[in-house]
């Protein structure tokens, strides 16, 4: 098999992983730090690391954008600059994913802060019931991500065929193909469940 450093794309590698499984390690290490509790703080410097950068960035983005939309609409004719991926501090939405997911897991009752602005665990997470859905390794992200990111870039050659079949595929086309193929081969060897 392949190494998996040569599809990886930023943030999309094996010791990153995605929304649900930032929540389990938030959880589990809360659960570990029993009654004292961890900071946000603690949290942050203890799973940042392992948020995937690209997920983080776009998340903090798209939240950025609605917020941008909504404040343009209310300033009327103010020219404001639109956030953009370039614009996107991926330390800043490492930590912004941890607050919310914080945020949440208060609302749905995982979590407790003390008056102490602590955090100490409470009921488990109910989809921990379920381990195939979680990804500590990283491996079904990495792969998810690449593979859509080749296809990203193949959706241009596929409109181009549909138009004339004499269409070529550029030099780009035919990496992002080979790298889709190479991809879902890895995927079949390494017997991951089809990721939705």
């Amino acid at each position: 098999m392949s190494s998996s450093r040569s599809y990886s794309l930023e943030g999309a590698d094996r010791s990153t992983v995605g929304t649900s499984d930032t929540t389990m390690r938030i959880w589990q290490l809360i659960h570990a730090a029993g009654e004292d509790g961890l900071s946000r703080d603690e949290i942050v410097d203890l799973v940042s690391p392992h948020i995937n950068a690209g997920h983080a960035r776009r998340r903090l983005l798209a939240q950025q954008q609605a917020k941008h939309k909504y404040e343009s609409i209310r300033a009327k004719g103010v020219p404001r600059i639109p956030p953009s991926w370039e614009s996107t501090d991926v330390t800043a939405a490492r930590s912004w994913v941890i607050t919310k997911t914080l945020s949440d897991m208060r609302r749905l009752g995982t979590i407790i802060r003390g008056d102490d602005h602590r955090y100490r665990a409470d009921r488990k997470p109910r989809y921990e019931r379920d381990e195939r859905k979680l990804d500590i390794s990283g491996d079904r992200t990495r792969l998810h991500m690449n593979g859509v990111e080749a296809l990203r870039v193949l959706k241009p050659a596929l409109e181009r065929r549909s138009a004339s079949t004499r269409a070529q595929l550029d030099t780009k086309e035919w990496v992002a193909l080979d790298r889709l193929v190479k991809l879902f081969e890895e995927q079949l060897q390494a017997g991951f469940p089809t990721i939705d």
